[in-house]
């Protein structure tokens, strides 16, 4: 049985699908700011939560989603019929699934809310089901319920809501789970019924509860329940289960009405309604609310709030304008409608990740909550285009979260720029993680021409892990707090340079033998995790290499001679000439004595950049300056000095990379090495009649230039030789290498073309299209995003909702869907990229690659996006359907007028104040005509 493809219905994302309970692993976002995550299913399973200790639901796996019978429920009892549940979760119509003919079920969905139709044409009774999280500041899921008599004879009906409390941690799922039922304190009330338990039980130490789980609900004529299920094990009663409770098949009154308490049982929110006759034509609804409360919290704030059919609708509209708000200012209409309805679902998957972090969700079983610290930077980069206040703020919170010894703090808190001290084991440093920072902080100066944001100050994060976590401060104490100080007590304030620049010389030191960055504890292939001692990432080498490039060029245009550095850095600039320093501060352990202060403070020695050892020891010095406190002591540095210190370090990086680094087939195909193992072993290249490539050891040296063009053309060859497989949505993460390499990581003892191991990883896959366009390679980028939305939006194979996943499975299933670094970079790259709209120091560029195809009909490609402060519409118009290559840009006009625009490499430039001196609200035309080169 093949199923029908989801399709959207109209232009704000929203689609229809049928029949998606024959679907596994299926899954929907209901999300809030408020903290509620819920995540729900077209039966209904799933979870509800605020948090890992907070579960309203039980936890839940992917595999959960079809094993396990606890999901949101609503019973009918049909006098002459016997029981059916309008979420399908009863034994007999589970039995019956794979009969069209007996229901008939549909799903529709969109920014954030879901309504499941049932119909069974047999009984004459169609349901409607709506579920959605409200934009709110409260923890509660909504649903309602809607029956519909389709048939032609009355029908009494006896309606129950039934969905099981857990009320307690995702720990306590194995670990005393019914030693936890025992703390639970079940009370019934008129409207519902609430599980408040005794403690949140811990062995490390227990704590007093604050929460309340409620499960309310009303009928249309505001009725409450006339009776409770309030214990799992009467509902289902003996030799019943969740699926065939015997309070259902048997229609049982219920033993406990309003005031009744039971304690010490595993809870269920059972709601009997009153009884009613449904007459043919008629329709009746229910309102089922499911919380999170503080204990302080009146529920009846709730049910007047949300408990009947009219607040449940304006909540739902409420809702829906909210998310609709929240993605609005980017959109896109191409040749392609699908395309642009998916986009939609992309572009709301970065906000997702900041709500969820990299759990909550099926298939990111893993994790307590909040996100890691690539996620900070890279979810910016699609808020930059989508947003206009505040990121700076948020921005230059981040690097708080930054060590003085380059490495970072990995417990990041749920506030903006809140970080904290791993009290526990030795925390993993992913060598990655000081790249990122700069990428998003360039793209803000770009989209802004906020230079100066460079000079923003911020303290460094200090707790008692030093040279990059592999030791520790003996002397801090956790009451000293999490910032770093000076040896006078004082917070130290570095400025967002001086934070980059530590990130940036730590690692341009911290080599391996083979004089490329040390792999330490993973890179961003969080497989790459056995490979302490020896292993270097190559491919991250790149990356730095262009980063300390980039960060030359954005020093040369701050408007100032010099800029202020704490005197512990210096020594890492070490081909700076002797510059003078400035008087405040305290003496540093790298000053000379008072009273021997030179006229110009030295840089220090310069370092043999070829040696490794000698790059090693002189960082091992460094460490040991900022292992406890530093002087607070400042010293003025040339900004030309200091740009041409950090040229040198890059051109260092791209030589040693292109002449060492650099491996053939024997077919005379070229790539690059990306990683050395423990052993201190190349992995890339032919070897024992096996190819060895990975699709990160090549992206960071196409994309910052370090390959040259002739580099450049045979690694895209190479790559789409050996990586590409149309079959899995396009360029796989790795040659099937064959074996578990224990002396790498643990994503080799992965099946080949699953998750770190040659699956095709859709974060790195458009980097790449993103580094392909970049170079040049329109037609290559475009095929690598083309392939990914292919795949994703093949229902058939993929199986997945509208968006795109972390990965496709060997058989072609879009899998762990939502949480993904890859929706930002898509994003990214279709907007800086494919339709070239893009910031150069706060002006705005037009430099579009769009393919042929990418237009529709009439010549027509659109983009809505936010650029200084201003709503844009900028359409492209391409009359003769020239291909990408084939066109310049003729004139823009906006709003109708034609303006004055200066002319660039591929592109034109129009100047900030054009766009700032446009009216403030609504939104923009630009108008941009193409025409044959």
């Amino acid at each position: 049985m093949q199923p029908e493809n989801w399709q959207f219905i109209d232009k704000n994302g929203t689609f229809r699908l049928q029949n998606p309970h024959l679907s596994n692993y299926l899954y929907f976002p209901l999300v809030n700011e408020a903290g509620m995550m819920s995540v729900i299913t077209p039966t209904l399973h799933g979870s509800i939560q605020t948090g890992q200790n907070t579960f309203f639901s039980e936890p839940i796996s992917v595999e959960s989603l079809h094993n396990t019978r606890s999901a949101r429920n609503f019973w009918v009892y049909i006098e002459g019929y016997g029981a059916w549940s309008v979420t399908g979760n009863s034994a007999k119509q589970i039995s019956e699934r794979f009969d069209k003919n007996i229901e008939t079920t549909t799903i529709e969905a969109g920014l954030l809310w879901q309504k499941i139709t049932r119909e069974n044409a047999q009984l004459g009774l169609k349901a409607e089901i709506t579920n959605f999280v409200p934009a709110s500041d409260d923890q509660v899921e909504l649903m309602q319920v809607t029956l519909k008599n389709t048939g032609k004879t009355s029908l009494k009906i006896t309606p129950t809501a039934a969905l099981p409390i857990f009320g307690r941690s995702a720990d306590n799922l194995r670990d005393h789970r019914h030693v936890t039922s025992l703390l639970h304190r079940t009370t019934c009330t008129q409207k519902g019924v609430f599980v408040t338990p005794s403690l949140s039980f811990d062995e490390r130490g227990h704590l007093p509860n604050t929460k309340t789980y409620a499960l309310l609900g009303t009928d249309d004529a505001q009725n409450p329940p006339i009776g409770f299920f309030p214990v799992l094990e009467d509902f289902i009663g003996e030799g019943g289960n969740l699926d065939h409770p015997k309070a259902i098949i048997q229609n049982e009154t219920p033993s406990f009405v309003d005031g009744d308490k039971v304690d010490g049982y595993e809870s269920l929110g059972g709601l009997r309604f009153p009884n009613i006759t449904l007459n043919p034509g008629e329709s009746r609804s229910w309102v089922i609310l499911a919380a999170v409360l503080e204990q302080s919290q009146a529920p009846q704030s709730l049910t007047d709030k949300y408990g009947s059919p009219e607040r449940f609708g304006y909540w739902l509209s409420v809702t829906k304008e909210y998310w609709q708000k929240k993605t609005g200012t980017f959109c896109v209409e191409t040749g392609d409608p699908r395309f642009d309805g998916w986009m939609r679902w992309v572009a709301i998957q970065p906000t997702l990740r900041r709500l969820y972090g990299n759990s909550f969700m099926p298939y990111h079983d893993y994790g307590r909550g909040g996100r890691g610290w690539r996620d900070l930077w890279q979810d910016i980069l699609s808020l930059l285009l989508m947003k206009s206040t505040d990121l700076d703020e948020m921005l230059l919170g981040n690097f708080s979260g930054i060590r003085m010894d380059g490495s970072n703090a990995t417990i990041i808190g749920n506030a903006p720029g809140e970080f904290k001290a791993d009290r526990n084991n030795i925390p993993r440093v992913w060598m990655d993680h000081g790249a990122w920072p700069l990428l998003t902080t360039k793209l803000y100066i770009d989209q802004t021409g906020d230079i100066d944001f460079l000079l923003r100050e911020q303290p460094y994060f200090k707790d008692k892990f030093t040279h990059r976590a592999k030791s520790v401060d003996e002397n801090w104490m956790p009451e000293d707090g999490t910032q770093l100080r000076t040896q006078n007590g004082d917070i130290y304030q570095g400025t967002v340079l001086e934070h980059l620049l530590v990130q940036h010389l730590t690692v341009f030191f911290n080599v391996g033998d083979h004089n490329n960055l040390r792999l330490e504890d993973a890179d961003w292939n969080d497989g790459m995790d056995m490979a302490h001692e020896k292993g270097e990432s190559v491919a991250f080498t790149a990356l730095y290499a262009s980063n300390l490039k980039e960060l030359a060029e954005l020093i040369s245009k701050l408007d100032k001679e010099s800029i202020s550095l704490a005197v512990e850095l210096v020594p890492l600039l070490d081909s700076l000439p002797p510059s003078q320093p400035s008087p405040e501060g305290e003496r540093s352990k790298f000053s000379p004595p008072r009273g021997e202060m030179p006229d110009r403070a030295e840089g220090g020695d310069v370092v043999d950049y070829t040696n490794p050892a000698a790059k090693r020891a002189h960082l091992s010095i460094y460490f040991e300056t900022v292992k406890e406190n530093i002087s607070g002591e400042r010293v003025d540095i040339s900004v030309s000095e200091l740009a041409s210190d950090l040229r040198a370090k890059a051109v260092h990086l791209y030589a040693h990379l292109r002449k060492n680094e650099w491996v053939q087939d024997d077919a005379g195909r070229g790539w690059f090495n990306g990683y050395y193992d423990n052993d201190g072993h190349p992995l890339e290249g032919s070897k024992q009649d096996k190819t060895r490539m990975t699709l990160t050891g090549q992206v960071f040296q196409l994309m910052g230039g370090v390959a040259s063009d002739e580099q450049s053309q045979q690694m895209v060859k190479s790559i789409r030789h050996y990586l590409f497989d149309e079959s899995v949505g396009g360029y796989r993460l790795n040659t099937d290498f064959g074996e578990v390499l224990l002396n790498l990581g643990r994503a080799f003892g992965f099946a080949y073309g699953h998750k770190e191991n040659g699956a095709m990883f859709s974060h790195m896959a458009v980097i790449y299209a993103n580094a392909l366009y970049g170079r040049g390679f329109v037609a290559e980028g475009f095929e690598a995003l083309d392939a990914i939305y292919r795949q994703s939006v093949d229902f058939e194979t993929s199986r997945m909702y509208p968006g795109i996943p972390e990965y496709f499975s060997q058989r072609g299933r879009g899998v762990y869907p939502y949480l993904t670094g890859s929706a930002s970079w898509y994003l990214l790259t279709l907007v800086t990229q494919v339709f070239g709209v893009r910031g150069e120091l706060g002006n705005l560029v037009l430099m579009p690659k769009l393919r042929r195809e990418q237009f529709d009909k009439k010549g027509s490609a659109t983009l809505h996006t936010l650029f200084a402060g201003r709503r844009l519409k900028i359409c492209y118009r391409n009359v003769e359907l020239l291909d990408a290559g084939e066109y310049v840009i003729k004139n823009v006009l906006i709003d109708g007028q034609n303006i004055t625009c200066t002319k660039t490499d591929g592109g034109v430039k129009i100047s900030r104040v054009e766009l700032t001196q446009l009216p403030d609200g609504g939104v923009h035309s630009l108008a941009v005509v193409l025409v044959k080169k």
